[in-house]
């Protein structure tokens, strides 16, 4: 029996429509379970907030009979809910314990949501007796990462496994990386590299591959020894092209005898990216490929693709390309159909991510202040602050990236989250301002005058007094001496940051996709950003950049006029409140009709079409507001200098 079918079991969902579940263990928040309940036609709400629970609640759901509800409740006890809607509902109370009776609960409870479905099967063919801590731990390692420790002899097979690992984005919890630890504490070859470290965080093993690599060049030019890292071994040659390409590793400067390097390492190195142009374009566009060929993508693919996209736009797009008939022809066609795949999955999809889990990685972009709290106490940070570039999309952080590099060697680690659909600013910013999806500010969708406010209270709410909160809006022109109070205060240990000068960029943009890399290129040697991120860490901030929502180049397909009928409208995106006005405009144009997944009840969208917009028929603008995987996936990136670690 399959992993969603076994949970539920415990649920009777034709027969109810008011579910009330106690899940400690975030049982709930996997993907094939979500998707299943909801396409059962029923809402997960997760129960937080008491006045915002109440005020969705009575708006949406008490008096619609039609509508079900599933409430989570991320502990033991319902009792927690309103007494109203507990005597109203049916109770369910779910644990990994009595799923896996023979493992131990407290190592089964650190692990993920999405890694249970695979567990569940491997212990359907299990056949032994009970197992204590180790032995869970063991099975789980085993079954799960495919990773046994005792296996792990030298160096070679143990950076091999991490590569691996922190290639497919593998975060394990810390009760296993200890385990592992335990294991293999005292091998020369772990000591030496200090494997603690490199297992436990994603970020240090990138930046110290990374290290390594500038060290293995200079070792092949000067016939030194100094690298760590066997990069020439087989096992470990094999990931470079994909690091590089992908842009995991960035390529380094080589003052002098480059050429005598051998021609599989040129890929990490500057200036032979122009000359390879077109084959890395070619592999990119191969992995894409490989997608369109994949069936039951999850939200991780996606979430890992959209920046193998931006660095094949940013490729494409190079005035220097020089590209080939052939490949342009072959990067359109790619192109159009990963739109439409990706398209088609956000209709059917996207409604569940809202509720998947977000501790070990924010999924949405609303997930992020709760993300960066739970870390926060987890860590001890002192001081956090969120950067937002507003509008940026992933090749235009590429960019941005690129140029920070030139002049400090920043470390990062780079994700991405998905943006609130609409992709406009006063709908999604605010998400992640109020650390919840759109429904739950109704009252000010269209504005962004509540930011302050629902940024205050999120995080008064996680314990912070108002005097440690702050909130600026408006960034990325002027001098940067004007906000250098907020940031020398002792007394703001939250925040929040608004640069907006990029979203200014696209509603001015006449160039298309050129234009904007050329004008993104420009304010970047200003310097203001630099020095903003600059004088954060030197205040010693913990420090996150993200988007709203990116952009994406359009084509007119006519105007849409149809004044007081439309609540609220953007190039390539319109609201209204009467679904018949919606119609109306559909049967016009080449539009598609959102489910409003996360939204208000009486809000109904209409979006343009493929990368078309309602402005003037053949007009080429770049806009925001649809669900191109450049408008909808957005980076989340920490940043940090190396005193910091």
């Amino acid at each position: 029996m399959l992993w969603p079918q076994k949970v539920l079991e415990k649920f009777n969902l034709e027969m109810h429509r008011l579910i009330l579940v106690a899940d400690p263990d975030g049982i709930l928040k996997e993907e094939s379970i979500l998707s299943y309940v909801s396409s059962q036609g029923f809402e997960i709400l997760e129960y937080n907030d008491p006045v915002a629970f109440r005020y969705v609640y009575e708006a949406e759901f008490r008096e619609q009979k039609s509508r079900k509800l599933l409430i989570q409740v991320m502990g033991k006890n319902l009792k927690v809910l309103p007494f109203d809607v507990l005597n109203m509902g049916v109770s369910i109370s779910l644990s990994l314990a009595d799923f896996f009776p023979k493992f131990s609960y407290p190592v089964l409870k650190q692990l993920e949501p999405g890694v249970i479905g695979r567990l569940y099967q491997a212990y359907t063919e299990y056949d032994g007796g009970m197992l204590g801590d180790q032995g869970t731990r063991e099975f789980v390692l085993q079954h799960i990462y495919e990773l046994v420790p005792g296996f792990i002899k030298n160096k070679v097979q143990f950076l091999k496994l991490l590569i691996a690992l922190h290639y497919r984005n593998v975060q394990l919890p810390d009760d296993l990386i200890d385990f592992i630890t335990g294991k293999l504490r005292g091998k020369d070859f772990f000591e030496l590299l200090h494997g603690d470290r490199l297992l436990a965080s994603r970020k240090e093993f990138w930046s110290f591959l990374y290290d390594q690599w500038k060290l293995f060049i200079q070792d092949k030019l000067e016939g030194a020894n100094i690298s760590l890292v066997p990069f020439e071994h087989e096992d470990i040659k094999v990931y470079i092209d994909n690091l590089f390409i992908e842009g995991i590793l960035s390529s380094i400067d080589v003052i002098a005898g480059a050429d005598r390097l051998p021609d599989w390492a040129k890929v990490g190195v500057k200036g032979y990216e122009a000359a390879q142009r077109e084959q890395r374009l070619l592999l990119l566009l191969e992995k894409f490929e490989e997608l369109l060929s994949q069936e039951n993508l999850s939200y991780q693919h996606w979430l890992k693709q959209a920046p193998v996209l931006a660095e094949a736009k940013i490729i494409f797009y190079d005035p220097q390309g020089n590209l080939s008939d052939e490949v342009t022809t072959r990067f359109n066609s790619v192109y159009r159909q990963v739109d439409a795949l990706f398209k088609e999955w956000l209709l059917y999809k996207y409604g569940t991510l809202s509720n998947l889990a977000y501790t070990k990685k924010p999924v949405m972009v609303h997930h992020i202040p709760r993300y960066l709290s739970y870390q926060g106490r987890k860590q001890g940070w002192r001081r956090l602050a969120l950067l937002i570039l507003d509008g940026l999309a992933w090749d235009q952080w590429i960019l941005v990236k690129k140029q920070l590099l030139q002049e400090r060697d920043y470390k990062m680690e780079e994700d991405s989250a998905f943006a609130w659909v609409p992709t406009m600013t006063s709908v999604s910013r605010q998400a992640i301002f109020a650390g919840e999806p759109p429904r739950y500010f109704k009252d000010s969708l269209f504005t962004t005058s509540k930011e302050e406010q629902l940024w205050r209270r999120f995080w008064e709410n996680e314990g912070y007094k108002a005097f440690n909160i702050n909130l600026v809006k408006g960034l990325g022109d002027g001098k940067i001496e004007e906000i250098l109070p907020a940031l020398a205060n002792p007394k703001i240990k939250i925040l929040g940051l608004v640069v907006d000068k990029v979203d200014k960029m696209v509603h001015g943009q006449q160039l298309g996709t050129e234009g904007m890399y050329q004008d993104i290129e420009l304010w970047m040697q200003g310097g203001y950003l630099k020095l903003l991120l600059g004088s954060l860490l030197a205040n010693d901030f913990q420090v996150f950049i993200t988007s709203d929502h990116g952009n994406v180049a359009a084509v007119g397909q006519g105007k849409l006029d149809q004044g007081v009928l439309v609540d609220s409208k953007g190039e390539r995106f319109r609201t209204y409140q009467k679904q018949a006005f919606l119609k109306e405009a559909k049967e016009k144009t080449k539009s598609i009709e959102w489910p409003k997944y996360g939204l208000p009840d009486d809000i109904h969208i209409l979006l343009a079409e493929e990368t078309t917009a309602y402005v003037t028929e053949g007009k080429s603008i770049v806009s925001h507001g649809g669900i191109s995987m450049e408008e909808v996936i957005v980076p989340f990136i920490r940043l940090w200098k190396e005193e910091q670690l």
